[in-house]
């Protein structure tokens, strides 16, 4: 009489590599909601799934986790300087003068029209005397676009 095959012994091996597919999926899936929202800009979004990431990490791949962690947190706080002294170069270069009015939110005075940034919404929200005029998608060309359209309605007989 032959003896019966281990069954326990392949039941316990299958149990174990479906836990290890099944983590695999999760952690492929956190990979790339982590380089779209990096695609969005959305650093703030990233930084959270890295979070997520750390606990199952394998060893191997701590070192670029850390890595992305380490330049989200840099980006997202040098940001919006970076960002304002685009604006402010590409102002100057238009003839324009720019002041940095405030930091929470970054708001910056491109005269006469105020624009506050929200870099978690992708945003640039110009306002004229605490009035709200518009939008503009956070792109430096854009905004300065959106301020002479907006004065040049302001300009019009109909306001």
């Amino acid at each position: 009489m032959t003896d019966l095959p281990p069954f326990s012994a392949v039941d316990s091996a299958l149990n174990h590599w479906e836990a290890q597919e099944k983590l695999c999926k999760s952690q492929l899936k956190l990979w790339k909601e982590a380089r779209e929202a990096l695609s969005r800009a959305d650093l703030s979004r990233c930084l959270k799934i890295c979070q997520g990431l750390a606990p199952e990490t394998p060893e191997s791949l701590r070192l670029s986790l850390g890595s992305l962690q380490q330049w989200c947190s840099d980006e997202e706080r040098q940001r919006p300087l970076k960002f304002a002294g685009q604006l402010k170069q590409a102002a100057e270069e238009a003839g324009l003068t720019c002041q940095s009015l405030g930091q929470q939110p970054p708001t910056l005075r491109l005269a006469p029209v105020e624009v506050e940034l929200d870099f978690k919404a992708g945003l640039a929200r110009l306002s004229y005397a605490r009035l709200p005029l518009g939008e503009a998608p956070l792109e430096v060309a854009r905004i300065l676009q959106e301020r002479s359209r907006l004065l040049a309605s302001l300009d019009s007989e109909g306001f």
